[in-house]
């Protein structure tokens, strides 16, 4: 027998039934159970609906970056998949990348690539706004607009620091992103192995231009 188990199964979806159903007081009190069970210290704060989604915001920003770092494809982003707690649910046709493939689909039924690795984060944004839709009677759009905007913001940097840790780099630089870009199209162009090509890497002596990665590429001097 296999359970699933999480602190909340509650989705961004659970709220679009009960605002397509025109019951906003419903969604209200879903929202009110939410913060009362999993974010109780905002729950006598006059300002409790807008800390919260703003919350949410960044918990699916953080989530997304960590399953774009890894490689994760999770198949099917609807928004009754979508936790509230900024947790990976229903993954059913899930993927990890093996040849890096930014537009790598794992749902063979997702035919337009709508879910597809390098659509990721921008899904969930459109899902985050479906779900602020559902707030909007009680919780000012202003607001909730602003939290959106911070969304991109977030991810970046949960993926900046991720990415910064895979590649070994002790501090923030400037150039840090080109370097990174320089090296997902040399891994595109190659079709090379994600998770290996990270191992790898780490394989890389400091200060050393000799490296068994180098090796992994055709292209050796692009390397």
């Amino acid at each position: 027998m296999l359970i699933r188990v999480a602190p909340s199964h509650l989705r961004f979806g659970h709220f679009e039934h009960f605002y397509y159903r025109r019951e906003p007081e419903k969604v209200r009190q879903l929202a009110d159970f939410a913060i009362r069970h999993y974010w109780s210290h905002l729950e006598d704060d006059e300002d409790k609906y807008r800390l919260w989604f703003n919350d949410v915001v960044a918990r699916t920003a953080s989530l997304i970056a960590q399953w774009q770092t890894v490689g994760f494809a999770h198949g099917v982003m609807n928004t009754d998949n979508m936790s509230l707690l900024g947790l990976t649910l229903d993954y059913g046709p899930f993927g990890f990348l093996d040849d890096y493939e930014p537009g790598f689909i794992c749902n063979h039924s997702d035919h337009q690539g709508r879910y597809s690795f390098d659509n990721q984060p921008a899904v969930a944004l459109w899902n985050l706004q479906r779900l602020a839709q559902t707030l909007s009677p009680f919780v000012a759009v202003d607001a909730l607009n602003e939290a959106l905007d911070s969304y991109q913001q977030v991810l970046l940097t949960h993926y900046g620091q991720r990415m910064r840790q895979k590649l070994g780099f002790m501090t923030e630089q400037k150039e840090d992103n080109a370097l990174l870009n320089e090296l997902f199209s040399l891994m595109a162009r190659e079709r090379s192995d994600y998770t290996r090509t990270f191992r790898m890497l780490s394989l890389t002596e400091q200060h050393s231009a000799a490296s068994p990665l180098r090796d992994e590429f055709i292209d050796r001097a692009a390397f």
